[in-house]
């Protein structure tokens, strides 16, 4: 049931995607308790979630009707259901069919890295453009007239000061987890020398 549940979402219907969704919640929310800070649900653990889940379910449903069916015919019933149950669940652990699978997170952490590395707090504002231009990142650029909060994500909270600058991005990447996909944003603060006072590089989901 549960890996049925998973390869269903991949039908571009959205009634279907809907359903499918709800019905991978109780999975969902136990491997939410296990899931790293940054939020990402694991395919397999939210896979055996949902299948306990069901499989409980399934006892309680038709565990009168089990105890009340003739043993040969009930592992007749039960031989005949082995493979097609088999085959789904093959199927679901295939990243490229189990759309909870995450695709590109390895490769956004390492643009992370690469970005936070590049952009440390001795940049000068030069060299901050002439970074961000040379791998292609269109980013905009603004002096600070009133100085005001600029950024507040989570326990994150950045204020720039009247006479600084503000150079910011938004990068789309290829990176997801469903449901949601992922941009690098990227905001930084000079200073009136034009030091880099303040940088925050972090993945912005894109969720709907």
């Amino acid at each position: 049931m549960a890996s049925l549940i998973i390869l269903l979402l991949n039908v571009p219907l959205f009634p279907v995607t809907i359903v499918a969704t709800f019905c991978l919640l109780p999975g969902g929310f136990l491997a939410s308790l296990f899931a790293h800070a940054n939020g990402l649900r694991p395919p397999l653990p939210v896979l055996a979630a949902n299948t306990a889940f069901y499989s409980a379910i399934g006892y309680l449903v038709l565990g009168r009707w089990v105890r009340r069916t003739d043993t040969r015919r009930l592992k007749s019933l039960t031989t005949m259901v082995f493979a097609p149950v088999l085959t789904l669940v093959c199927l679901a652990c295939l990243p490229s069919l189990n759309p909870l699978w995450p695709k590109g997170i390895d490769r956004l952490a390492e643009q992370e890295r690469s970005l936070r590395q590049g952009l440390l707090l001795s940049t000068n504002i030069d060299g901050a453009r002439d970074f961000l231009q040379d791998r292609g990142i269109r980013a905009s650029e603004e002096e600070i007239s009133v100085e005001r909060a600029v950024l507040k994500s989570g326990s994150k909270t950045i204020t720039a000061h009247r006479g600084e600058r503000m150079i910011w991005a938004r990068i789309p990447t290829m990176a997801s987890q469903f449901p949601c996909g992922y941009d690098l944003e990227i905001l930084l603060v000079f200073d009136s020398r034009g030091s880099l006072r303040e940088s925050y590089v972090s993945r912005f989901p894109i969720c709907p």
